[in-house]
């Protein structure tokens, strides 16, 4: 099926080795954009489980602000900049106090 596989050999340079993989990469994607597209159409809401797949319907979101918005959040990122430059010129000349406080942490590992 792949011709990687038929056509390799010890004189196929690493950029035709390259390419060719590249070829069957984007046969697989485009196969793979077949069965998305059949799949969408028939996995049910609640999606699909057996012994050998789950496939489940995911959503996420992506916001996109207005300018105002993207402004400010550029503001503040360079706020925060001059804070932590701040901390750390206070923390090397010793005008920042520390301190130190110890905890137990106890984990019970699993028995196998």
């Amino acid at each position: 099926m792949y011709l990687s596989k038929i056509i390799k050999n010890k004189f196929m340079t690493k950029y035709e080795e390259y390419a060719l993989l590249q070829s069957e990469i984007d046969v697989l994607e485009a196969k793979k954009d077949l069965l998305r597209a059949e799949i969408e159409t028939i996995l049910p809401p609640e999606g699909h489980k057996d012994e050998y797949v789950t496939a489940l319907w995911k959503s996420n979101k992506k916001w996109s602000y207005s300018d105002t918005i993207k402004t400010l959040e550029n503001k503040l990122k360079e706020d925060k900049t001059k804070i932590e430059t701040q901390k750390e010129i206070e923390e090397k000349e010793g005008i920042a106090k520390f301190e130190e406080t110890k905890s137990l942490v106890i984990k019970v590992n699993k028995q196998k």
